[in-house]
């Protein structure tokens, strides 16, 4: 399969004209020769076939990531409380200890930048959240996995936008 695809980008730059075009207005933002353009084409054709999919980055309303340095998640019975570089994580003895968030039967886990409260009861979460936004905490969802890299990594760019460029996900 892709050694036929590498054959047929060479038969096709072999006929063609590696020069490129003079650019035109339109053409002005364009990377490569048209003849290198097509080879692309071919191959997001062949990779297509085989079940991956392409979109562009970024998408045509960026996302905006808020100004504030302190934030919260809930995702199902999980708590997520971080902040930016700039910010400090809350003080964990606010909570009461009647909530169970924080206390030696509950599963927690805290770094400097988050602390993650999983499989607590709804009431406890709700009682928590109004403690966070009297505290100064915003909302501020995102997707379990993209919180626990945070939690991994202490990178705040992990919630900001991706590089440009052509993204792919495939089976």
């Amino acid at each position: 399969g892709f050694e036929e695809l590498l054959e047929s980008l060479v038969a096709y730059f072999g006929s063609r004209s590696q020069a490129p075009s003079p650019p035109t207005r339109r053409q002005e933002r364009r990377i490569g020769t048209p003849a290198e353009r097509e080879a692309a084409k071919l191959i997001i054709d062949m990779l297509r076939s085989r079940g991956y999919e392409f979109y562009r980055w970024p998408p045509e309303k960026p996302v905006r990531v808020p100004e504030e340095d302190r934030f919260y998640s809930r995702q199902g019975r999980n708590l997520f409380i971080y902040v930016r570089e700039k910010g400090t994580l809350i003080d964990l003895n606010l909570f009461p200890d009647e909530l169970g968030l924080f206390g030696s039967e509950s599963a927690w886990r805290i770094t400097n930048r988050m602390a993650i409260v999983s499989d607590a009861e709804a009431s406890s979460l709700d009682r928590a959240e109004v403690i966070l936004l009297e505290h100064g905490f915003k909302r501020w969802d995102h997707p379990e996995e993209m919180l626990v890299n945070f939690f991994a990594l202490g990178d705040f760019s992990v919630f900001e936008e991706p590089p440009i460029g052509a993204q792919a996900y495939g089976p």
